[in-house]
């Protein structure tokens, strides 16, 4: 699995027009601290990445995995995940 951070992903990317839910989002604050799930109970799960206001997306670091196979279609991470 690889990680794939959403901020950096172009605006027409279907991984940022696809419900945080669903592509297994996590945040993280800018200034560090612990990756944090998105989860069904939260108001923006069902949110794209392109929806999220600025607060949520000038101030947070968002990522999803994607499967080996994906991978060609997406940037990712430098650092993958395990």
């Amino acid at each position: 699995m690889y990680e794939v951070i959403l901020n950096e992903l172009p605006t027409e990317h279907s991984m940022r027009n696809t419900p945080l839910i669903a592509i297994g989002a996590y945040y993280q604050w800018v200034g560090g601290g612990p990756w944090n799930e998105v989860k069904p109970a939260f108001g923006i799960a069902n949110k794209t990445f392109n929806q999220l206001g600025e607060t949520w997306t000038k101030y947070d670091t968002w990522k999803a995995t994607i499967s080996k196979e994906g991978k060609e279609n997406v940037r990712i991470n430098s650092n993958q995940a395990q």
